[in-house]
């Protein structure tokens, strides 16, 4: 039996520390021509969201604490007017469901300033929580693909922080497409389409109502699709950016356009699942609600919570999805 020599030591490193592959989704495998598909991601991506309570109250605060910069001036202000919120007959008048237009009009003559300045605030608070939720997107991306299990707020913002200006980037990308889709749909190429139908391209002077209408309708669908599609294509180059850590916003936006072309069917169920999960939770909220016959204020809370669930969950389950795809 030969001597074995104390000095040669193997070291066999059975763990890959240096893998930067993401995370799968929910009831994924990472099987060789086969991907999951929206189900699997918003699942996994609900889960995500879900277990990180101290975010989700964090995101929760802003939501109900900037609307009162508008809210609470007007809501003062109107008290003088209580006494004008019965009717001649003695019966209160059911506010802000059903109103009478003297009570508006009253309320505007008693608030000549209140009114012009609470309506003057909205334009910038819209812009902060625009401005607000790329951190939020970025958070959430950076938490779905990254490969440790972070649930502290501290690292949601970091993910957020880190990923602010090359989002802002794209942001500012977005302006003159979503301009441009605009245009097309309520400007000169929408008259001319309309004026081949249409005496004027007005559908008030349609032969038929009916053609108007239906013309009118189709020129929403198509405006509300191009919106959906041009928000869908700039969450996946936020999504290119958040994974591979990079910084061009331009090449991000090319590299999701391609994602695009090779998964169209996909990543448009993938966003309208997201979509649709938000629109039933708060159209069933207020079924809910009616049903019950519950005072409004829950849905104050029951709203605004439900939404950043969704919207975490659509931004997770997108940026998994890119992930999966290699952008």
């Amino acid at each position: 039996m030969s001597e074995q020599n104390p000095h040669n030591t193997l070291v066999v490193d059975a763990f890959p520390v240096d893998d930067q592959k993401p995370l799968m989704p929910f009831g994924g495998e990472d099987t060789p021509g086969r991907l999951p598909g929206a189900p699997s991601f918003l699942g996994g991506a609900l889960l995500l969201t879900l277990s990180r309570p101290r975010v989700l109250l964090f995101l929760l605060l802003p939501l109900l604490l900037l609307p009162l910069v508008v809210a609470l001036p007007v809501f003062l202000g109107a008290e003088p007017l209580a006494p004008l919120q019965a009717n001649p007959g003695g019966t209160e008048i059911d506010l802000p469901e059903i109103a009478p237009s003297w009570v508006f009009r009253e309320w505007t003559r008693a608030m000549p300033e209140t009114l012009p300045a609470a309506a003057a605030s909205l334009p910038p608070l819209l812009l902060f929580m625009s401005l607000f939720n790329l951190v939020i997107t970025g958070g959430w991306m950076g938490l779905a693909v990254s490969r440790r299990r972070e649930h502290s707020l501290r690292s949601f913002l970091g993910h957020g922080g880190r990923a602010f200006f090359p989002f802002l980037r794209t942001w500012f990308l977005g302006l003159p497409l979503f301009a441009f889709v605009t245009w097309i749909c309520w400007g000169t190429p929408a008259e001319w389409f309309f004026g081949l139908f249409l005496p004027e391209g007005d559908p008030a002077l349609g032969a038929s109502e009916s053609t108007g209408r239906w013309l009118e309708i189709l020129r929403q669908l198509i405006y509300l699709n191009a919106l959906f599609k041009l928000e869908l294509w700039l969450d996946l180059a936020r999504a290119s950016l958040t994974i591979g850590e990079r910084r061009s916003a331009l090449l991000a936006m090319v590299r999701s356009f391609w994602l695009f072309v090779r998964n169209p069917w996909g990543l448009y169920g993938l966003g309208l699942c997201g979509f649709g999960l938000e629109l039933l939770w708060i159209a069933g909220a207020e079924a809910i609600r009616q049903v019950l016959d519950a005072p409004l204020w829950p849905m104050l809370l029951i709203l605004p919570f439900g939404r950043i669930v969704m919207r975490g969950m659509r931004y997770a389950a997108l940026a998994r999805f890119a992930a999966s795809r290699a952008v």
